[in-house]
């Protein structure tokens, strides 16, 4: 009589598997985890967001936002919500490699003491996606760099 090995019991179909199922299983399972671990970077992106506020200045809002842009790494989403209804002077933002999703409600007062509403530099994208910049007596200023990537 054969004497039952204790770990057998344990998996008591291990020993029914074929070698090369065995085998097939083990290639696969080792091939999704390399897969994974060697994703690039794009999906491992994150997203960050900032809301305006109606009573910060534009100079607030510049400062925070610009930080979040800053901190974001290449490639990641900034998502801008709220409202700011009486932006009184140019809000300056440097999006270099990065995505900023505008979703916000921004308008300017009349009469605008600047050129601009918003001036963007460097080649990031600004995709308006279900938010408003509206101005009065002012411009929206986009660079050649943002007009090739925006959506």
């Amino acid at each position: 009589m054969k004497k039952m090995d204790t770990l057998q019991s344990l998996h008591p179909t291990r020993n029914n598997r074929k070698p090369l199922t065995l085998l097939r299983s083990y290639v696969l399972t080792v091939f999704f985890l390399s897969a994974f671990c060697f994703l690039p970077s794009p999906a491992w992106a994150k997203n960050y967001h900032y809301k305006i506020k109606q009573e910060q200045t534009v100079s607030q809002i510049q400062t925070e936002l610009q930080e979040i842009i800053d901190k974001a790494a290449d490639n990641d989403t900034i998502f801008v919500t709220g409202s700011k209804t009486n932006a009184d002077v140019t809000l300056y933002l440097f999006i270099r490699n990065k995505i900023v999703v505008w979703q916000a409600h921004y308008q300017s007062i009349s009469p605008f003491g600047s050129d601009n509403l918003i001036y963007l530099s460097n080649n990031g994208a600004f995709i308006v996606d279900g938010g408003m910049l509206i101005t009065e007596n002012a411009l929206l200023l986009f660079p050649r760099e943002l007009l090739t990537t925006m959506h």
